[in-house]
């Protein structure tokens, strides 16, 4: 028997109490909670009567049987609507729902999270008779997302929303939703901001929010639907009024400290009584969050969670690039290519080398369509390979980048001309830009005109500056003079430096 090195007090996680080095190296409770050799989740396996006698020696850990239970449950549950077994991802989502937590998924295009989001809405309607809630930017994603929805549980009691709805239609949405008549309701953002009122007596267990930036465009929305969650006006404005205390104590008086402290800690206590009531939870989706504004806080002082930025990382995926730049060869690249091709135009180029090179395809028989021209019926001929090719132009923004979820019809996309971030050379006074530009430059300057220009010196304490400002809000910054001046400073020493011949 391996000798006991070490006893630990207070670190047992089911009673509390003393527990020794080797219990903890494998993962169990003391030997008074659990006197066996193997992991009280081994139990999940066994039959009823088994787990049930288990939890009389479990008390902290006794929630434990039955939550992994209710993960396998949910990942035979994904087997049978997808065919597929979830990815880790998505059972690590699913966990996080299952414990009650609100969170953001930021991940890049083609990783589940749609799928995740029509799955884990079949199952919590099913499974818990949830009320669920699912957000798009788009009437064409509302559009896809109902028939993926409805073929995955053609059982569901699914209302839905969008622009093409003719009046008989709006009139019977009107009723069922007032008549509370639905499992599931399917509407784009635009809905929300412009219908509240519809909805504001309705509360859900479950929102989904795919594509959160189109949520967060506006502040109301933010409001909007942390009422569908539960909580009121008062939790709000509480929550508000703490995110504005904790900015002004970065930059408070010693004599000012103990009173701001002490004015977030009263607030904290009541929007503790107020989370207790919400029995409902959030997941914001995105690719490319961008988030900004004093309202997006609220996310962490009433859900504990933030939507961050997203980042852009290397895929799975072939990249090649050529020098021959003409149309003909463009012609003879996605002639052996086929079907299934997204043709993104350099933001160089403009709107009209979009309508010039759908001319000059469509001229070689080869069917294509712009961004513009998305519709129900446009996509489902680009599905059906009647259209080989759809264009836009190479922004993130773009709806052929963000606003179609296709994975079935889509197979290559190809550049024409190099896709790029594009700035202003004057810049704005805003932290995030200069400090985006600061990092750039740090990477592509050479050596010596770092060490001519003092960029090597000014690098560090300009940096640690605009981090530290960045979260705060135009107005805050507004009213200290020393901010002002100083990312004035900043901004006047990159311009000049970006101007010189040299760089």
């Amino acid at each position: 028997m391996e000798e006991k090195l070490l006893y630990l007090e207070g670190l047992c996680p089911n009673c509390g109490g003393r527990i020794s080095d080797e219990r903890i190296k494998k993962a169990l409770p003391c030997e008074n909670c659990w006197p066996f050799d193997f992991s009280p989740l081994d139990l999940i396996k066994k039959d009823q009567k088994t787990k049930e006698k288990a939890k009389k020696y479990l008390k902290n850990l006794a929630f434990l049987l039955d939550f992994e239970e209710e993960v396998k449950k949910f990942e035979n549950y994904f087997e049978r609507l997808i065919g597929n077994k979830p990815w880790n991802l998505q059972i690590t989502w699913a966990k996080r729902i299952f414990l009650g937590e609100s969170f953001a998924i930021i991940a890049p295009t083609g990783v589940g999270k749609t799928t995740f989001g029509l799955v884990s809405t079949s199952y919590l309607v099913k499974n818990k008779g949830w009320k669920v809630y699912i957000i798009l930017p788009t009437t064409l994603l509302v559009k896809q997302v109902e028939e993926r929805l409805r073929k995955l549980d053609s059982s569901l009691n699914i209302l839905v929303y969008h622009s093409d709805l003719r009046k008989k239609e709006k009139e019977e949405f009107k009723e069922k939703l007032k008549e509370n008549n639905f499992d599931v309701l399917i509407t784009t953002t635009n809905f929300l901001y412009r219908n509240f009122e519809l909805l504001k007596d309705k509360k859900f267990n479950y929102i989904f929010v795919d594509d959160v930036d189109s949520l967060l465009k506006s502040a109301k929305n933010i409001d909007y639907v942390l009422k569908l969650m539960g909580f009121d006006e008062e939790a709000i404005n509480v929550a508000l009024e703490n995110i504005k205390l904790k900015i002004k104590l970065l930059n408070a008086k010693q004599n000012e400290i103990e009173e701001i402290t002490k004015k977030i800690e009263e607030n904290n206590k009541i929007l503790q009584e107020k989370k207790k009531k919400v029995n409902s939870i959030l997941v914001a989706s995105s690719a490319t969050a961008k988030p900004r504004g004093l309202r997006i806080k609220l996310l962490r002082e009433l859900l504990n969670f933030e939507v961050g930025r997203a980042q852009t990382n290397l895929r799975n995926i072939i990249d090649s690039y050529t020098n021959k730049f003409d149309l003909n060869y463009l012609l003879e690249i996605i002639k052996k290519l086929e079907d299934g091709i997204l043709l993104f135009v350099s933001q160089d180029y403009g709107k009209e080398k979009v309508y010039e090179l759908k001319e000059f395809l469509n001229k070689n028989n080869i069917e294509s369509l712009t961004y513009e021209e998305l519709d129900e019926e446009n996509l489902n001929r680009f599905i059906n390979k009647e259209v080989k090719v759809l264009i836009g132009i190479a922004s993130y923004r773009n709806p052929l980048a963000r606003g179609i979820d296709l994975p079935e019809a889509i197979k290559y996309a190809i550049f024409y001309g190099v896709p790029k971030f594009i700035f202003n050379a004057n810049l704005e006074s805003n932290p995030r830009v200069l400090l985006n530009v600061l990092l750039n430059l740090n990477k592509v300057l050479p050596e010596e005109i770092k060490e001519k220009s003092g960029f090597n010196e000014k690098l560090m304490p300009y940096l640690a500056f605009l981090k530290r400002i960045s979260n705060y809000t135009k107005e805050y910054i507004e009213q200290n003079e020393f901010y002002v001046q100083r990312l004035k400073e900043i901004q006047e020493f990159i311009v000049n430096l970006i101007n010189k011949n040299e760089v």
